[in-house]
């Protein structure tokens, strides 16, 4: 599993916490991207024109920094 990368990971704290309240995570009022994604594609099927997220460059954490910072 951790090879596929099919397991949780700790930024997945939000995923468990909205499953455990019955919640969708992407309706809470915080924006995350997934909401954001998600409300956009709701805004197409009724058929309003709204704009595509770019999802190939996430932003990098603090932890992802640090690692590139002392690597070189």
């Amino acid at each position: 599993m951790i090879e596929k990368n099919d397991m949780m990971s700790v930024k997945d704290v939000q995923v468990i916490v909205s499953t455990n309240r019955g919640e969708p995570l992407v309706l809470q009022k915080k924006l995350t991207l997934s909401g954001i994604a998600y409300e956009n594609a709701a805004r197409r099927l009724i058929g309003k024109q709204d704009y595509f997220l770019d999802l190939s460059n996430p932003t990098k954490g603090m932890f992802q920094r640090f690692t590139e910072m002392f690597q070189g």
